[in-house]
């Protein structure tokens, strides 16, 4: 973790930020290879809870914030956040940058929480 708080933490602010990165060498920055990466993180929402439980996403939105998906090294640093979460439902949004400091991504989620 680069930041903020673990997983199953009960922490008072769900806000996570990690450095990931896909463990194939060969493979070329797309679309997809960063859909993935933005989709690996777990919602910030468990970040409050104290043991795992169901989450499923509702929506998803996102913005690609440039038109050349690339980093210097494979690495990507995401940032998600919950800023709002109330009677089984949690909004967060989310930015992804590459290794430069570049935003290349914005999205927003919507999750039910099953816990």
């Amino acid at each position: 973790m680069a930041g903020g708080a673990r997983p199953f933490s009960g922490a008072a602010h769900p806000m996570m930020m990690l450095w990931l990165r896909h463990r194939d060498a060969a493979l070329t920055p797309s679309l997809v290879s960063l859909l993935a990466l933005a989709d690996a993180p777990p919602p910030a929402v468990i970040a409050t809870l104290t043991q795992p439980g169901v989450i499923s996403t509702m929506t998803w939105s996102i913005d690609l914030l440039t038109d050349t998906i690339a980093t210097d090294d494979r690495w990507w640093l995401i940032r998600t956040e919950a800023d709002a979460a109330a009677d089984g439902y949690s909004s967060q949004v989310m930015t992804v940058w590459n290794a430069a400091g570049q935003p290349v991504m914005a999205s927003r989620q919507n999750v039910a929480v099953f816990a």
